[in-house]
C-alpha cells in the first residue's frame, strides 16, 4: 500500500548559489559558429573523412523546425538530422582533460569524435556533458552529432501541447580542464550549497565541493572558497588543505556563518559572489565563480506563501521559451529580452512550462529577481515502463543538479495534467475502464515525486492538475507538497467568476493542501475586436474582461499561495485550431513578444514604475457610427487620468480596484488622436494613441464595398487592412441575415486553405437568406464557406439563389471540398429596381452554412 507524503507548513531556509559558470582557468570554448547541417538520416556520418561540403552550414543555436510546425499541412520534421564540426586541437591541448558540454539538444543525441561513438543522451531540455579525452588527435578533429526528434514512446513528454524543434537548439562548448577538477553529478558544477538557517541576522552555510584526481599519482591539494558581499567585498574564506590519491572522488563540506546577509528577493535581489578554487602545492589548477543569494521561504495551507519572514504575493506567469522565426533556437539576447519583459510587467514569479529551460534563463531570474518554478516534461499522460520511468527520474536528477544552486528556484515540478488523456495516448473524459493504468500512474507519480524531495530537500514539490475529480479519487492530489491546478472557468467552459468558489470548495475540503493557481488564461487575436464580447470570440476585449475578473477574485483568495497566468507569450501548438493555427493564443503578448493591451493590465496591477496605457493597441483600425460614442479602457497604477480627444478634454477619472478607467469617447470618422495624462507627485506620464473610425452604416449615395464577418461578433481586420464587420440580424435599410444560428469552429480542429481563418472560425448555420440593401447597379459578390462538423457526422447539401437566380447549386462541402477546408466563390449580382442584394438558402440535406460575405460595387467605365 502506498504511503504518501502529507503536506504541511514548514520553513525553508536557503542559502543558494548559482553554479552555472564552469572552471575559467580551464580553458572553454565555444563551439557555435560554422556546424555542417543534413537534415535526414546518412550513412556514415560520424566518420572523420565524410564528405560535407553540399551540407547547409549553420549557426548554434539552430532548429530545423522553426518555420515548418506552422505548414498548412499540419506535418512538421520529426526525424534524425546530422551536425558536423571540425575543430583544431594542439599537443598542449591533448595533455589535458577534454569534454563537451551541451546545454540542451531535442531531443535524441548520438555524439561521435573522430568516428567513434562518445555517448548518447536522451531528452530535449536539459544539459548533458562527455568525456571525450581520448578520442583526441593532434591537428584536425570532427565532431558528429546525430539528432532525433522523433516522438518517442519512452521519453517524456509524450503528448505535447507546443512544438518538439529538433535540433541543437542551445550552446556547445568545449572545456578543457587540469586532471584534478570539481567533478559533478548530471553535468552539474560539483558545488553544492545547503544552509540550515537563514534569517535577517545570520546564515549557516555548508558548501559541498565534489573533487576527481584523474591523475595516476597522490595530490596534494587546497580547496578554498572565497565569498564576496554584493558590494564585491570579499567577507569570507573557507579553505581545507587534504591529500587525494589517483583516480579518487571525494566530496569535502565546509561550513561557515554569515553575519547580517543581504537578503535576496525579488524585490532587491541581492547577489554574492563565490570563487571556489583547487590548488595543487600552491599553483592554482582550476576555479569555478558562482553568484550567492540569501533568503528563506515557505508554503502554508492556510496563509499562503511567505518570504523571508513576511507574507509575499506570488504574481506569477508561465513562459515557453520558442519565438516566431526562431522555434526554440533562441539567442542569450532573446532570453534576457523575454525575462525583462515579465520583470518589467510587475510579475516576481516565472513557471518554466512545461521542460527545464536554458541555464541563462536561471542565471536571469537570479540576477532580476524573480522566483521560479521548474519542472519535467512529463505531460498529459505516462508509458507505463521501467524505461519511460527511468527517463523520467534522469531528467528529474539532472533538472535538480544542475539548479541546485540557483537562489531563484523555489518549486520543483514533476508532471502536468497527467489525467488529461488516456493509456492509448487519447484524451478522455475519465479513466473508468483504466484502473490497472491508473494504478501505476500513481505509483510512477509517487516514485517522482518522491525523488523530488529526496534530491532537494530544500524547496517544495508540485504537480500540476486539471479540473477532474479523479486526482481526488486516486489519490493524486495527496502526493506533492503543492496542489498545483490549472483552471479555465470562462474559456473554455463555465462563466470567469466561478474561479473562487471552485477554489474555495476545494480549501474547504482538503484544508491542509497547500494551492497554487499555475494556469489560466483566454485566446485572444490582435485582429478580431468588438464592443460585444464573448467567450471563445478570441477578441481582445473578451481577453481583458476574463484577465480582468481573475485578478478581483485573487483579492479574495488569503490561502491562495500563488497564480501563473498562462501564458506570457503566444507560442507553437501544433494541430490545434482557433484563428491563429498552430498557435496557442492565451498570450499576454504575441508570438514576436509585442504586449498585447491585457499585458498593460498586469503591469497596471503589479508594476511600480509609474505607467499608463491606453487600452486600444489592438484596435486603431475599427467600424461604427460617429453617432454612437466608442468605449476606450485605461490601465494605470496612478491614481487619476485626464483623456483629450482631438485636442478637447473629455474629463479626469480615478481607477477602480483593478486600475481600470473606462471612457465613452465621440469619435470622428477618420482620425482621432486620444491623449491619456497623469501625474505621479510632480512628474507627468503620458500615453497617445491614434485611432482611425470608419462608417458601418451604408452609405446608399457612394457605396463601394462591404466586408462581413459572418456569423461572429466580432470585426476582423485582414492583410489588406479591410475591416470585415459583425454580422447581424437583418434591418431595413442595412443588412444582416435572416434565420440562422452562430457556431464557431472546435477549437482541435484547424482551418486550411486561407489566410484569413478568423473569418471561417465563426459561421452561420441554418439561415434561411441574407439581404444586404444596397443602391441599383452591378456588384460582384464573394461568399466564404467551411464544413465545420467531420466527415462521418454530417450530411449537408444546400443551394443559394441571388435576386432569384441561383448561383450555388447542391454544393457538398464535405465531398466536394473537404472538412475544415475554406471555398469561397465569386460570381456578379445585378441590382436593380431597389431591391438590394437578396440571397436565399435553401438545404436538400441538413442544415445551410455561411462563412464570410464581401460585395464590391462593379465600377464601369463611362467612356465605353
Amino acid at each position: 500500500m502506498l504511503k504518501f507524503f502529507k503536506p504541511i507548513c514548514f520553513l525553508m531556509y536557503c542559502f543558494f548559489i548559482s553554479a552555472t559558470v564552469f572552471a575559467q582557468n580551464n580553458n572553454l570554448i565555444p563551439l557555435d559558429k560554422n556546424w555542417k547541417f543534413q537534415y535526414g538520416g546518412t550513412d556514415f556520418a560520424e566518420t572523420k573523412d565524410f564528405k560535407d561540403q553540399a551540407w547547409l552550414t549553420v549557426n548554434l543555436p539552430h532548429t530545423w523546425n522553426a518555420k515548418d510546425v506552422f505548414d498548412d499541412d499540419l506535418t512538421y520534421a520529426r526525424g534524425i538530422a546530422w551536425y558536423r564540426k571540425n575543430i583544431n586541437i594542439s599537443k598542449e591541448q591533448l595533455n589535458q582533460k577534454a569534454s563537451l558540454y551541451f546545454d540542451g539538444v531535442y531531443q535524441i543525441a548520438d555524439v561521435y569524435v573522430n568516428g567513434a561513438f562518445v555517448g548518447k543522451h536522451k531528452g530535449g531540455y536539459t544539459a548533458f556533458t562527455f568525456d571525450i579525452t581520448e578520442f583526441l588527435e593532434e591537428g584536425k578533429n570532427t565532431i558528429a552529432v546525430k539528432v532525433d526528434n522523433t516522438q518517442n514512446s519512452f521519453i517524456p513528454p509524450l503528448s505535447i501541447g507546443y512544438a518538439g524543434y529538433g535540433g541543437i537548439y542551445r550552446p556547445v562548448k568545449l572545456m578543457f580542464a587540469n586532471e584534478l577538477n570539481f567533478d559533478g553529478f548530471y553535468a552539474s558544477s560539483g558545488i553544492k550549497i545547503k544552509t540550515p538557517h537563514v534569517n535577517k541576522q545570520s546564515a549557516k552555510i555548508s558548501i559541498d565541493a565534489s573533487i576527481k584526481n584523474s591523475a595516476n599519482q597522490s595530490k596534494n591539494i587546497t580547496l578554498s572558497h572565497q565569498i564576496y558581499n554584493d558590494k564585491n567585498e570579499l567577507i569570507k574564506s573557507l579553505t581545507k588543505d587534504f591529500m587525494l590519491h589517483n583516480n579518487e572522488t571525494i566530496t569535502i563540506s565546509l561550513n561557515s556563518d554569515i553575519e547580517n546577509p543581504n537578503l535576496w528577493s525579488p524585490e532587491t535581489p541581492n547577489l554574492y559572489q563565490v570563487k571556489s578554487t583547487l590548488k595543487v602545492d600552491g599553483k592554482e589548477v582550476a576555479s569555478i565563480a558562482n553568484p550567492l543569494g540569501f533568503k528563506w521561504f515557505s508554503f502554508s495551507a492556510e496563509n499562503g506563501f511567505s518570504l523571508n519572514g513576511a507574507k509575499y504575493i506570488l504574481k506569477g506567469t508561465n513562459r515557453h521559451q520558442d519565438m516566431e522565426g526562431k522555434g526554440d533556437a533562441l539567442s542569450n539576447q532573446d532570453h534576457l529580452r523575454d525575462m525583462q519583459m515579465i520583470k518589467d510587467m510587475g510579475a516576481n514569479f516565472v513557471r518554466l512550462a512545461h521542460y527545464p529551460q536554458s541555464p541563462r534563463v536561471l542565471a536571469l531570474a537570479d540576477s532580476l529577481g524573480l522566483l521560479i518554478w521548474e519542472e519535467i516534461p512529463v505531460v498529459n499522460y505516462m508509458n507505463i515502463s521501467p524505461e519511460f520511468l527511468a527517463n523520467a527520474e534522469n531528467m528529474a536528477k539532472e533538472m535538480i543538479y544542475q539548479g541546485f544552486n540557483h537562489p531563484s528556484i523555489i518549486i520543483w515540478g514533476s508532471m502536468n495534467e497527467v489525467l488529461l488523456w488516456g493509456k492509448n495516448a487519447e484524451r478522455v473524459q475519465d479513466h473508468v475502464n483504466e484502473k490497472p493504468y491508473i494504478t501505476n500512474v500513481q505509483k510512477y507519480a509517487f516514485t517522482l515525486d518522491s525523488l523530488v524531495r529526496v534530491t532537494d530537500p530544500s524547496r517544495y514539490s508540485a504537480i500540476a492538475m486539471h479540473q477532474s475529480k479523479e486526482y481526488d479519487e486516486f489519490n493524486l492530489s495527496q502526493i506533492a507538497q503543492i496542489n498545483a491546478y490549472n483552471i479555465y472557468a470562462g474559456w473554455y467552459g463555465g462563466k470567469v467568476n466561478e474561479l473562487k468558489g471552485y477554489l474555495d470548495q476545494r480549501h474547504k475540503q482538503y484544508p491542509n493542501q497547500i494551492l497554487f493557481l499555475s494556469e489560466y488564461g483566454a485566446g485572444s487575436d490582435a485582429r478580431l475586436n468588438t464592443s460585444q464580447p464573448q467567450r471563445l470570440d478570441f477578441s481582445s476585449q473578451y481577453t481583458r474582461y476574463y484577465h480582468e475578473e481573475y485578478l478581483r477574485q485573487f483579492k479574495q483568495l488569503p490561502y491562495l499561495s500563488g497564480t501563473a497566468v498562462w501564458n506570457q507569450f503566444d507560442f507553437s501548438q501544433p494541430n490545434i485550431g482557433g484563428t491563429i493555427i498552430n498557435t496557442n493564443q492565451k498570450g499576454l503578448a504575441t508570438f514576436n513578444r509585442t504586449p498585447k493591451d491585457v499585458y498593460y493590465l498586469y503591469q497596471a496591477n503589479w508594476a511600480i514604475k509609474p505607467m499608463i496605457h491606453i487600452a486600444s493597441c489592438e484596435w486603431t483600425q475599427r467600424s461604427g457610427n460617429d453617432k454612437d460614442k466608442q468605449e476606450v479602457t485605461i490601465y494605470s497604477n496612478l491614481k487619476t487620468v485626464s483623456i483629450k480627444l482631438n485636442g478637447k478634454k473629455q474629463g479626469t477619472k480615478s481607477f477602480n480596484d483593478i486600475k481600470k478607467a473606462v471612457y465613452e469617447l465621440p469619435l470622428k470618422y477618420g482620425k482621432n488622436f486620444i491623449e491619456a495624462t497623469g501625474y505621479k507627485g510632480e512628474k507627468l506620464i503620458k500615453d497617445t494613441l491614434t485611432v482611425y473610425l470608419r462608417p458601418k452604416a451604408l452609405d446608399k449615395q457612394n457605396f463601394k464595398s462591404l466586408a462581413i464577418n459572418i456569423g461572429a461578433n466580432t470585426q476582423y481586420l485582414d492583410s489588406k487592412n479591410e475591416i470585415w464587420v459583425e454580422d447581424q440580424v437583418y434591418k431595413k435599410g442595412s443588412f444582416g441575415h435572416i434565420g440562422g444560428t452562430p457556431i464557431t469552429m472546435n477549437l482541435k480542429k484547424v482551418i486550411r486553405g486561407t489566410n484569413d481563418v478568423p473569418l471561417f472560425y465563426s459561421s452561420l448555420e441554418g439561415l434561411q437568406g441574407y439581404k444586404i440593401d444596397v443602391p441599383d447597379g452591378n456588384y460582384e459578390l464573394t461568399l466564404g464557406f467551411v464544413e465545420q462538423a467531420v466527415t462521418s457526422e454530417m450530411e449537408r447539401i444546400f443551394s443559394v439563389k441571388a435576386n432569384n437566380k441561383e448561383v450555388i447549386s447542391n454544393l457538398d462541402l464535405n465531398k466536394q471540398i473537404g472538412e475544415f477546408t475554406s471555398y469561397q466563390k465569386t460570381f456578379n449580382v445585378v441590382v436593380k429596381n431597389n431591391e438590394g442584394i437578396n440571397l436565399i438558402f435553401s438545404a436538400t440535406k441538413g442544415k445551410t452554412i455561411l462563412s464570410a460575405l464581401a460585395v464590391k460595387k462593379v465600377i464601369t467605365n463611362p467612356d465605353k
